[in-house]
């Protein structure tokens, strides 16, 4: 009720002559995280709401503003604070998307809160904005350095909450970027636009071996993914006119492709082949696409770019331990899998049917109905709007969503960041675990909180295995996203041969009988689903004397 109460209550402020815009969301920022209920699903649709409302009062107090009607400021720089405060993942991810289509005012009011990616680049941010021509950049800019430089040593342990600020702001740079410079062309939206794409230049910089400044370094896996996914999120908005954000699509496409190049992470390269699918799906010729005039050529040169090996030998020592020498490259089987289904929707120009931009938005909702190619661009500005669930997606795209989000609850559980980091370099591998492909009985899915206090990741893994991920985190433990019973239940339709999809069985990378896959996502449904009412064989009996 507390969170329906501030959503109106933003709603009807928005609109008010006089609005409290900036109260209202400092209040709502103060008693975030002391709002609970019993219900975690009702407590989790309510805050998404209220986020959601936020981020749509906050445009409509920009858009105002601009026109002269009221002195105000938007609360990006509350939601941002809420994003960082909450463990809810898709809390954070909303929160990034509500800021990412701000504009060039999200961009100015957020500018001086976003984590650079080290003390470096932050003393670069300062320097920029000391020399910038528009009063109170120095002043943003002096901040931002003070709050680099003296909390944020490469050598300190990173709290949970800045861990999260670091995954925000990499999701932001690319989202910013693709949302400055629809306004108009004038100077001063010309040079948010030049200071965002520094910005992202700035993440990129840490991808390459080439460029970087002394004292830069890899970056971590978990902000090269979340960098990654926020090319994605950026990439999944339709421009209104055709013309509208043309060359920042450009400039994210250039960008995209020259991370790729350098991603060590599979995720990564599958979201970033994912980011360009998008980017390459417009009425319009792309003058960027040098690639070739056929899907297979373009989404061809998007993996053996992916693949290419790296002169600092990290990709080489990974690719010879599963390939012997002379061989070709051979892709992981994710990306491997996600690179056919990026083929077919640049065919069918349908991209709802096989591609996801979040695998925890896609797997926790049915969706809505598929549309056609022009009545879905007609209703949405997205080219995967955030209704679309997973009946969308055909059957291969269904199978691969599934044992990604498996694989990455496995690898990104827990709240302590260099846990999750450790991990994440343990399954950073161009292969698969055994529990993903031979063995999910080592998953172990029906394990509770209360019978898996001693369990630690590694314990149950099969002989041999280096990933050291198992067992499945226990239910009640904070997965990343837990899986619906309906979600599960149609893994099992999909081991079933039918007329309609004769060939859809595993997937190739699933080396075990249907047998096992139908036990495990029996077991996965059922913990979806809760512990079934136990009944006695007294009971039972009884109650087939009643019935006789």
């Amino acid at each position: 009720k507390v969170l329906d109460m501030y959503a109106a209550a933003l709603e009807i402020d928005s609109l008010a002559g006089a609005p409290a815009h900036e109260t209202i969301a400092a209040e709502i920022r103060e008693r975030w995280s002391h709002v609970h209920a019993q219900d975690p699903r009702t407590l989790e649709e309510g805050k998404l709401a209220l986020v959601h409302r936020l981020g749509e009062a906050a445009r409509m107090i920009d858009e105002r503003q601009r026109r002269g009607e009221i002195q105000a400021r938007p609360a990006y720089q509350e939601l941002f604070t809420i994003g960082c405060g909450d463990r809810l993942y898709p809390v954070q991810l909303n929160a990034a998307q509500e800021i990412g289509v701000g504009g060039e005012t999200a961009y100015e009011e957020m500018r001086h809160m976003l984590t650079a990616p080290c003390p470096v680049c932050a003393a670069e941010r300062a320097e920029r904005a000391a020399h910038a021509d528009r009063p109170g950049l120095p002043v943003a800019g002096t901040l931002a350095a003070s709050r680099s430089t003296s909390g944020r040593d490469r050598t300190r342990e990173r709290t949970a909450e800045s861990s999260r600020a670091g995954i925000i702001s990499a999701w932001l740079a690319p989202m910013l970027v693709g949302s400055v410079g629809g306004r108009g062309s004038s100077a001063t939206d010309r040079l948010v636009a030049e200071h965002a794409r520094e910005d992202l230049g700035q993440w990129l910089r840490h991808m390459a071996r080439d460029g970087r400044m002394n004292g830069e370094q890899d970056l971590p896996i978990a902000q090269e993914i979340a960098l990654a996914q926020g090319f994605k999120y950026a990439a999944n908005r339709r421009p209104g006119q055709p013309d509208l954000l043309r060359e920042s699509r450009m400039f994210l496409g250039e960008q995209a492709l020259e991370m790729l190049k350098n991603a060590r992470f599979w995720y990564s390269q599958l979201t970033l082949i994912h980011a360009l699918t998008l980017l390459n799906l417009s009425q319009t010729k792309q003058p960027w696409d040098k690639y070739g005039a056929s899907p297979e050529a373009i989404v061809e040169h998007w993996v053996n770019v992916a693949g290419r090996e790296r002169p600092d030998g990290d990709r080489v020592d990974r690719i010879d331990r599963n390939r012997a020498p002379g061989s070709r490259y051979q892709p992981h089987p994710f990306v491997s899998e996600a690179a056919h289904l990026c083929v077919l929707a640049l065919k069918t120009e349908r991209p709802q049917r096989y591609l996801w931009v979040d695998e925890g938005g896609v797997v926790g909702q049915v969706g809505s109905r598929n549309l056609g190619k022009m009545e879905q661009q007609r209703r949405h500005r997205l080219w995967i709007p955030p209704s679309a669930g997973w009946s969308a997606l055909n059957a291969r795209a269904q199978q691969l969503v599934a044992d990604v989000l498996l694989l990455r609850n496995l690898a990104e559980r827990g709240e302590l960041p260099h846990e999750r980091e450790r991990r994440l370099r343990h399954s950073n591998r161009d292969d698969l675990p055994p529990c993903i492909t031979h063995f999910r009985e080592a998953l172990e899915p029906g394990l509770t909180v209360g019978t898996a206090v001693s369990i630690v990741p590694g314990v149950s893994c099969v002989d041999g295995c280096v990933f050291e991920l198992c067992p499945y985190p226990p239910k009640g433990g904070q997965p990343r996203v837990e899986m619906s019973e309906a979600f599960c239940r149609r893994q099992l339709t999909l081991l079933t041969r039918s007329v309609r999809h004769p060939l859809t069985r595993r997937a190739p990378w699933q080396q075990m009988t249907v047998g096992q896959l139908r036990s495990f996502w029996t077991e996965m449904a059922d913990r979806a689903r809760g512990p079934r009412p136990h009944t006695s064989s007294s009971s039972r009996s009884r109650g087939r004397r009643r019935t006789s």
